[in-house]
């Protein structure tokens, strides 16, 4: 229904009149039931699959079905690229060389956390008053993921959408295209795309504040460290254990938001930079190594190594590395 919804508001996917000749004019008044029936099926089935690599352990399945649909359209990307003259040898390498940065940096935003120490007091063990282990609570510097992202696209395709449906009205006004302009990340003005770069990222950073507030809960925390007998060493428990950790997530997050928006953000910056626009497969590969897919990419191949690392050492396995602290039992 949400396709069928998608299809009828802007005409462009489940529309018979797209493919002259392909479809018959006899099954034309059951093309959206089939379509509505073929896109349910699928989606049951691919989420039957995910369900199913989930169960084996080897990770979260439904996130490597994206990680799969995301890889799988790279050699079409690599083909393009390289099957266009608008490309030189010195772009390809700047390329090359910009996808390697932002992995490196994705890696760094994925696994960056933030560990403030716990202590516990003694506790009774047999006859003996025994010191708990020092623990940590870790705050990740990106706790919000790809969700502050995805919020903010949705957000500012919302405006777009209404000032394009009303400048394509029968009362067409010459300055819906200078509203709409402002809205366009490769506008040939550059304080117009700047004005885009401004709201994108003050929206990336309002969200990832707003979802790691609905994630962590400061009072709460403070008062199960205080019910088990936890404390943060220099602060008192209860409300200043709150403030604490309050403050902490307050410094964490913006770091990470504005991160998060760089990365958001790089695909459009290094688009007009090389000038790709002109590129099809050069622009799609930027698309794929840069926002949500390189987030997403990142985090699935870092969790699902974790899961086979678990596996191997269940099975007295040493893991990947032979030089990893990690090491199965003997």
């Amino acid at each position: 229904m949400i396709q069928l919804a998608k299809g009828w508001s802007t005409g462009t996917e489940l529309e018979p009149a797209r493919y002259p000749g392909l479809i018959n004019s006899s099954v034309v008044p059951y093309f959206y039931l089939i379509g509505i029936l073929s896109i349910t099926t699928g989606t049951v089935l691919l989420i039957w699959l995910g369900e199913q690599i989930t169960e084996r352990g080897i990770g979260n399945g439904i996130s490597l079905l994206i990680f799969a649909g995301i890889i799988g359209r790279l050699p079409e990307s690599m083909v393009q690229l390289f099957s266009t003259d608008t490309m030189d040898a010195l772009n390809v390498l700047i390329l090359l060389i910009l996808f390697i940065l932002l992995i490196s940096l994705t890696v760094l935003l994925t696994q960056g956390v933030r560990k403030v120490p716990l202590q516990y007091g003694k506790q009774m063990v047999g006859r003996k008053m025994v010191q708990a282990k020092s623990q940590s609570i870790p705050f990740k510097v990106n706790g919000a993921n790809v969700m502050p992202i995805i919020f903010a696209s949705s957000l500012i395709l919302f405006p777009q959408t209404i000032i394009q449906w009303l400048s394509n009205s029968s009362q067409e006004w010459a300055g819906w295209a200078v509203i709409m302009d402002f809205f366009n990340p490769f506008s040939q003005i550059w304080y117009h795309a700047l004005f885009y770069f401004v709201i994108y990222t003050a929206l990336i950073v309002f969200f990832a504040y707003f979802y790691t507030a609905i994630q962590f809960n400061p009072a709460e925390l403070a008062e199960n460290l205080k019910k088990y007998g936890g404390f943060i060493p220099g602060i008192r428990p209860g409300s200043h254990t709150k403030e604490y950790i309050e403050k902490v997530l307050n410094r964490i997050t913006l770091p990470g938001a504005m991160f998060l928006a760089g990365l958001a953000l790089a695909p459009y910056i290094i688009i007009k930079f090389l000038d790709l626009s002109s590129n099809s497969g050069g622009g799609s590969l930027v698309y794929t190594f840069g926002g949500t897919s390189l987030l997403i990419m990142v985090g699935v191949a870092l969790e699902t190594l974790k899961q086979i690392e678990s596996q191997l050492l269940m099975r007295n396995y040493e893991g990947f590395m032979k030089k990893s602290k990690i090491k199965g039992r003997s």
